[in-house]
């Protein structure tokens, strides 16, 4: 008698049990009915169409903002031209990207020219056509981004120095070298010059082309020190 008892009681608690889970699911089912993504919103592109953005999270067809995103995130930034994304969830059902793309900072030749980016990231060709007037990087070996991050520095600090550097490439000594378009002289200064550094070395050489002594190299390197050479070989 016990024993059937106990048996009816295990059934009762099972069958409870069970009720009490397809309760949770229904609710669960339900609270996701509720936060369906029904819109997708994205900030920050400007190569990037929305419509491709919005193809490379391959959000499911039951995606809801219950979801983590993380998987969706990772999916875009994995599109070449993306560098960093954050997902926010407006509720009831609007998923919200914020978009980092990546920005050719330079071309490299490998061997034919290529925009890469501040991180050394080769992008495709087709990102170049808008950022014609790149300068030419040149690296010893591996890509090296200290460079790179130099540039987009100069980019923001000083975009009028940037705009005329055809080439540039680091300095066997320290520091870096830069060619300008016109006049045709090499600037030499370390990283991280000051804006205020580049302008008095601009005043120099404005001054020396205006006595009809355009130099070779302007060299900012040195701490006080200002130095207009009329040749590329250091003394």
């Amino acid at each position: 008698m016990r024993k059937l008892a106990g048996a009816a009681l295990w059934v009762g608690l099972s069958g409870a049990g069970a009720i009490a889970w397809a309760e949770r699911e229904a609710i669960k089912e339900s609270a996701r009915r509720l936060t369906r993504v029904t819109e997708v919103e994205v900030e920050g592109l400007e190569r990037l169409s929305k419509e491709e953005a919005i193809r490379w999270l391959d959000l499911p067809a039951d995606a809801s903002l219950l979801d983590a995103p993380g998987d969706w995130v990772a999916n875009l930034e994995a599109h070449p031209l993306v560098r960093g994304a954050v997902a926010g969830k407006t509720p009831p059902g609007r998923l919200r990207l914020t978009v980092e793309e990546r920005r050719p900072v330079a071309f490299v030749p490998s061997p034919v020219l290529e925009p890469i980016d501040v991180d050394g990231v080769v992008l495709p060709m087709e990102v170049a056509n808008r950022f014609p007037d790149l300068p030419l990087v040149h690296f010893e070996g591996a890509a090296d981004t200290a460079i790179l991050l130099e540039l987009d520095r100069l980019a923001r600090v000083a975009p009028a120095f940037h705009a005329i550097i055809s080439e540039i490439g680091a300095k066997a000594g320290g520091g870096l070298a830069a060619r300008l378009t016109k006049p045709s002289v090499t600037f030499l200064f370390p990283y991280g010059v000051e804006p205020s550094r580049i302008d008095q070395g601009r005043r120099a050489l404005a001054h020396s082309v205006g006595a009809g002594r355009t130099p070779a190299v302007v060299d900012l390197r040195f701490r006080g020190l200002l130095l207009v050479r009329q040749s590329e070989v250091e003394p």
